[in-house]
């Protein structure tokens, strides 16, 4: 997936909008794709997990259906892909504990290693997007102005843990589930000229089912960044 994202921002970036317009048969289709490159963030973090900004990244690749409501307004919908990372500031992971109710949770705990190099959580979720578009002109040469509201389903999570120990350099990868809340949705915003937008996304569900992390406190999942338009 992380190669996959890496090719189609190469792609991105390669190809200059003057070649973009020669694709006169693609531009017809009314499926745009749309790729968000940024920082995953969280407000108010519980104790030990700060995180790194420069780790902690999310890249989000979507589908959009175009109808047309006017010349200057679409409304758009389809499917898209989201992986976020989160990487700890302190030596610390996710694993599945027991609480003083005999229930079972999330905590955070301390690793064993001394030459951490890298902690982090990291989720993948199917979104589906809707979203309201307004432009300032009918031509590509536009500003563009789109709020939007998404609903996801996690697809999968992993810690994942790599630390050096003499000379080499080991890595650990567990995948579960880490009680993150199944289902998500939150509000999202982009502006920008061309190809080119800011975008930022923020949660109105908790990263964590109810009760499910230790200590137990809301934890609301922001990211922002890069966005690029194909068409």
């Amino acid at each position: 997936m992380k190669k996959l994202f890496l090719a189609v921002c190469i792609f991105f970036f390669a190809l200059p909008s003057q070649s973009l317009a020669q694709f006169s048969i693609l531009r017809k289709i009314p499926v745009k794709p749309v790729l968000d490159v940024g920082f995953s963030t969280y407000g108010n973090p519980p104790p030990n997990m700060e995180l790194k900004l420069l780790g902690s990244r999310a890249f989000n690749l979507a589908m959009l259906y175009e109808v047309y409501i006017s010349d200057y307004f679409t409304f758009n919908t389809g499917l898209g892909v989201s992986v976020e990372r989160y990487s700890f500031d302190k030596n610390v992971t996710l694993r599945e504990t027991i609480n003083s109710q005999n229930s079972k949770i999330v905590g955070i705990f301390p690793l064993p290693y001394s030459d951490i190099r890298k902690s982090l959580l990291s989720p993948t979720y199917l979104d589906l997007p809707v979203e309201f578009r307004a432009v300032t002109s009918t031509g590509r040469e536009t500003f563009r102005f789109i709020v939007g509201f998404k609903a996801g389903v996690l697809v999968s999570a992993k810690t994942k843990i790599k630390y050096g120990t003499g000379d080499d350099i080991r890595k650990e990868k567990l995948h579960d589930d880490f009680f993150l809340n199944r289902f998500r949705y939150g509000i999202y915003g982009r502006v920008g000229y061309k190809n080119l937008h800011l975008f930022t996304y923020y949660s109105l569900s908790d990263l964590f089912q109810s009760g499910k992390l230790s200590p137990n406190q809301e934890v609301m999942p922001l990211t922002f960044g890069l966005s690029f338009l194909m068409f």
